[in-house]
């Protein structure tokens, strides 16, 4: 979908976006998200990578979250006010634009899952595609146990009924660990703070980071439930786009990763990243 979208020579169009959602066999609400990861949006905002809330014309009921440049001024997608168009057809609406900032965890699905963001973005030598811009102000690192258990106490206030115990899944997106050990700490002493708040919640971890069979048997008996979510990122020119500490894990390696996580007892998922060689877009499984 995405190759289709980032090769078409004519200009991107509606009904062009359906005609391919049509022969990929997915929702053309995924497909016209996937063309604005690609594309970006073009706008009188000078953000080069900002937080988007899009409802979608199709479906409306629905919100979604955008991370794209909004200073694409070649995008076939622009804002006036608050419509999206798509060449000049409105597409949808967006209600929310915000700043990149990192915070320090959020929820998912009513409440049912969490995202934690624990270590410091900033600190990041970053890859080629992902404009790291963030200042230490807005980007906090959580690296102990006490500033972790802060942050449940805080999310405890945030939560739609005030109680962690519902969580399903908390899933650590921030990437930024350089080694292996680090990874695997950081997952022993966050399944350790969610034990003393009475949260049950499978781990997930987005990563390339962790890949030994060392890793995943300790993973196993101290942090279980484990999901591993792989980020691939790419499988071509990891060399040129990525920072060194993920181009160390080649494409051929991947599925024995995958398969190591298996037998370790975690389950696993791959994410890829949508529009990676034009505008830094978001990732997706």
């Amino acid at each position: 979908m995405t190759a289709a979208l980032s090769k078409t020579s004519a200009p991107l169009t509606l009904p062009a976006v359906r005609r391919m959602a049509d022969e990929h066999h997915v929702p053309v609400e995924d497909a016209l998200l996937i063309a604005i990861n690609l594309f970006g949006i073009a706008s009188v905002h000078g953000r080069h990578r900002a937080r988007v809330s899009v409802r979608l014309a199709s479906r409306p009921h629905i919100p979604w979250m955008v991370i794209v440049p909004l200073n694409a001024q070649t995008s076939p997608f622009s804002l006036r006010g608050d419509e999206l168009s798509l060449a000049d057809v409105p597409i949808g609406s967006v209600e929310r634009v915000a700043a990149d900032e990192a915070v320090g965890g959020y929820f998912r699905d009513d409440g049912r899952a969490a995202t934690l963001n624990p270590n410091a973005r900033s600190r990041c030598v970053g890859c080629a595609f992902c404009p790291n811009t963030l200042e230490a102000a807005a980007d906090p690192r959580l690296a102990e146990e006490r500033q972790l258990s802060e942050l449940l106490a805080a999310m405890t206030e945030q939560h739609p009924r005030r109680n962690l115990r519902e969580l399903v899944e908390v899933t650590v997106s921030t990437g930024c660990f350089e080694r292996e050990r680090a990874a695997v700490d950081h997952l022993l002493g966050l399944r350790e703070v969610l034990d003393v708040h009475g949260v049950g919640a499978r781990i997930g971890f987005l990563t390339s980071m962790i890949g030994s069979s060392q890793a995943f048997e300790e993973l196993a008996e101290h942090v279980a439930p484990f999901v591993l979510r792989l980020t691939a990122e790419c499988f071509s020119r990891r060399d040129l786009l990525l920072k060194a500490s993920k181009a160390i894990l080649t494409a051929d390696e991947m599925p024995h990763v995958l398969r190591r996580a298996m037998q370790g007892g975690s389950r696993d998922v791959v994410h890829l990243r949508c529009g990676s060689r034009q505008s830094g877009g978001a990732s997706a499984s």
